[in-house]
């Protein structure tokens, strides 16, 4: 970096800022990590599922468009309250929109929507990539199972992301066809108030 550049403090601060952005992710995927081996549950509290997917679609973002990609989010006006981890849905949410982005070489569109349906709510992660081949449907969310090796995959992403979502009390299901891309739907239960 050239020390006389008009803008090298900002580039400074934006590469800082990101270092500490991706060690807090490492930091929480490998509290996910040692939580899988231990299969422990987490504390939970009540929040909107809404700004759990605003913060997810931050954090991804960047790296989205670094591989020519787009991410969109559709979420209605409605709160969509939940007791859960927020930091474990939201790392939930970043591995699967990760994956959405790597999965059309020069990029996929990527939307992530939110919905309520009667006593669950549904978050919905689609994008346009090559979808999951029939022979790899089976495996996708076995540990260590990974299409992308070459690549850097380890295979823990939708293993961690399906011990998550099972200790909410949820589901988190997907369909996909070759060449069409891929939809992951994760389904938890709505914190319904008394009225």
């Amino acid at each position: 970096m050239n020390d006389d550049a008009p803008d090298r403090d900002e580039l400074r601060t934006q590469a800082l800022e990101t270092t500490v952005e991706e060690s807090l992710r490492c930091g929480r995927m490998i509290r996910n990590m040692l939580k899988f081996s231990r299969q422990e549950p987490t504390a939970k509290w009540i929040e909107d599922v809404n700004d759990i997917v605003r913060r997810a679609a931050e954090v991804t973002r960047p790296y989205v468009m670094k591989l020519g990609g787009s991410l969109e989010i559709d979420i209605g006006p409605v709160a969509l309250m939940a007791n859960l981890s927020p930091i474990d849905i939201e790392q939930v949410l970043v591995n699967v929109i990760r994956n959405a982005a790597e999965s059309r070489e020069g990029g996929a569109r990527v939307v992530v929507s939110t919905r309520r349906n009667g006593d669950e709510m549904s978050i919905e992660v689609a994008d346009d990539g090559i979808g999951i081949w029939p022979a790899d449907r089976d495996h996708v969310f076995e540990p260590f199972f990974t299409t992308r090796l070459e690549s850097g995959g380890s295979g823990l992403g939708l293993s961690v992301a399906e011990g998550v979502v099972t200790d909410h009390g949820g589901a988190i299901e997907f369909e996909s066809q070759p060449e069409k891309g891929t939809r992951v739907t994760v389904r938890l239960p709505l914190e319904i108030a008394d009225s």
